[in-house]
């Protein structure tokens, strides 16, 4: 059985911590908006604070990728339904990687295939399909 939670919880305790907020920008915005498509997750926002999370500086372009989010019926809180982007080009890779201070990665063998241009440029994402469910179902697991 699926289990309910009360929609007014502010904070969520794992275990090892009760004062882990996560999403709090977000999850504010979907309470106010139900709905949101967040672009360019990775970089600080423009108040200068931290991203709400953190992103690979190796995976997507950071100023290509976007997510939607809506508000959990149960929980209250943003629930992703999807992530997607445009991955990165050696241009974003080398920014991010700068950005993180993780230039030492550029000589691994993935991270130097894309920054020689020997990978083909891709696109991925989608809606996930459990997520999705959890929205449907109005459940949590």
């Amino acid at each position: 059985m699926a289990q309910r939670l009360d929609p007014r919880v502010s904070r969520i305790d794992y275990g090892w911590t009760s004062q882990c907020v996560f999403g709090r920008r977000e999850t504010n915005a979907v309470r106010e908006w139900g709905a949101i498509f967040i672009i360019g997750m990775g970089w600080p926002l423009k108040d200068g604070s931290p991203p709400e999370e953190v992103r690979s500086p190796s995976y997507d372009d950071w100023t290509l990728n976007g997510d939607i989010i809506v508000r959990h019926p149960v929980t209250g809180y943003r629930h992703e339904l999807s992530s997607m982007g445009i991955r990165v080009d050696a241009a974003a890779m080398r920014k991010q990687l700068a950005h993180r201070g993780f230039d030492a990665l550029a000589t691994r063998p993935y991270h130097k295939a894309v920054l020689e241009n020997r990978l083909p440029l891709s696109i991925g994402g989608g809606i996930g399909i459990a997520r999705l469910h959890m929205l449907l179902l109005q459940c949590v697991f």
